[in-house]
């Protein structure tokens, strides 16, 4: 079995992302969601787990995402389902700072949508 190889894709700089805000980044046609919580930068894959609707058309309650699809609703520090309903944990992906730009981290052995 080949070994997954460590890669990191650029999503946005740092000065762009509001703390209050949800940003959608499309690399190679990879749909990221990208924001700012608890004092740290964070990018997951832009979709909800329950639903695979994009959570950056939702809102923002506090340090959460509500899906505009279900009204599930995922801690924004943890990607953990909050609610009565659990709809799965968010993808959340590892991230970096370089030059001003945040950066996630992506596995080139893994599939793009992150659940194989």
């Amino acid at each position: 079995m080949a070994k997954s190889v460590a890669s990191y894709v650029r999503l946005l700089a740092t000065h762009e992302i509001l703390p209050t805000g949800l940003f959608r980044v499309m690399v190679d046609s990879q749909a990221y969601l990208v924001y700012f919580s608890a004092g740290k930068f964070h990018a997951a894959f832009d979709r909800c787990p329950h639903a695979d609707f994009p959570l950056s058309s939702g809102r923002r309650l506090e340090n959460c995402v509500v899906c505009p699809m279900h009204n599930g609703m995922f801690n924004l520090s943890t990607g953990e389902s909050v609610g009565q309903r659990n709809f799965g944990p968010l993808f959340m992906l590892p991230t970096r700072i370089v030059d001003g730009y945040l950066e996630a981290q992506v596995d080139t052995g893994e599939a793009a949508n992150g659940w194989d």
